[in-house]
């Protein structure tokens, strides 16, 4: 059977097929039978159950000249009544049976949700504490490589410093090196001068 819509109407129809089947009318069974939401199908469901379960107006007691007049029609009557009362009394109780057993099953297959909706919410607490424990642990690895590069920063500005004084330090003793050299070059070129001097001056002395 096709699903149709959940209505106070197609309730009553499978609510009726279920008793007649002699199955518990839950709101499952129901929703097996036409579909719809549980929120609807339960909504039509505990209206029927509240009218089924409605007490029947009480009769009024028969007027004492009609048992003068008709008594044995009456009798006749009241037997046939009370037999009909008693098959409908037999009827309301089985339905208020099925009824009960039908509320047992909604209970249960509630409780089985709250009980699944509550291991889901502790796994999810527990997922949210390791996600939060993770995300700590995150931070705390982000915050000390923060430190270390800001600490590999400052060396490397202190090296940088340090590679320009060497830097400085090499171009003056460059520089000192070079004058060193050409004062030795003068040395040399003055010492040169004063050996000829000296050979020139041996030989005039010699003629």
């Amino acid at each position: 059977m096709a699903p149709t819509k959940a209505t106070k109407e197609t309730v009553l129809y499978a609510y009726q097929q279920l008793v007649a089947e002699n199955t518990p009318p839950s709101a499952e069974a129901i929703i097996g039978i036409i579909g719809g939401s549980k929120s609807t199908v339960l909504r039509h469901l505990n209206q029927i159950r509240v009218e089924l379960a409605a007490p029947d107006p009480d009769t009024e007691p028969l007027p004492a000249f009609l048992y003068e007049t008709a008594e044995p029609m009456i009798r006749q009557l009241w037997s046939a009544a009370q037999r009909e009362a008693s098959k409908a009394s037999e009827r309301k109780l089985s339905q208020l049976f099925m009824l009960q057993a039908g509320l047992i099953e909604d209970v249960q297959t509630a409780e089985k949700v709250e009980e699944m909706l509550s291991h889901r919410l502790s796994d999810l607490e527990l997922e949210n504490a390791s996600l939060k424990s993770s995300l700590e642990q995150i931070e705390a690895e982000a915050a000390n490589r923060a430190k270390t590069l800001e600490e590999q920063n400052a060396r490397s500005a202190t090296l940088q410093i340090d590679l320009e004084r060497a830097k400085t330090t090499i171009a003056e003793l460059r520089s000192h090196a070079l004058n060193i050299d050409r004062l030795e070059e003068l040395i040399r070129s003055n010492g040169r001068k004063a050996d000829s001097a000296k050979k020139d001056a041996g030989s005039s002395s010699g003629t």
